[in-house]
């Protein structure tokens, strides 16, 4: 099976069963790394316009973020997604 460089999420599975991308902001607070989940999204294209809009209400634009902050879109499959 495909996969992509880094890390063991198949390529091919957002087109087989139930999927989910979550986005998910990563800020730097005081050195310390915090998460916070945005929300979930039926594909990776409404995830990342999502994610563009987010750049720039934190004080980005187009997508880039500023210093200390970054934001994720992460897939999940149907073993992971518990609603």
């Amino acid at each position: 099976m495909l996969y992509s460089v880094g890390v063991q999420v198949p390529l091919l599975a957002p087109f087989f069963g139930v999927h989910m991308w979550s986005l998910v902001l990563i800020v730097f607070l005081a050195g310390t790394p915090e998460a916070t989940f945005m929300g979930n999204y039926n594909s990776i294209y409404d995830c990342f316009e999502d994610r563009e809009y987010l750049s720039v209400d934190v004080g980005g634009s187009d997508g880039y973020f500023p210093s200390g902050m970054q934001a994720v879109c992460i897939y999940r499959d149907d073993v992971d997604i518990k609603m």
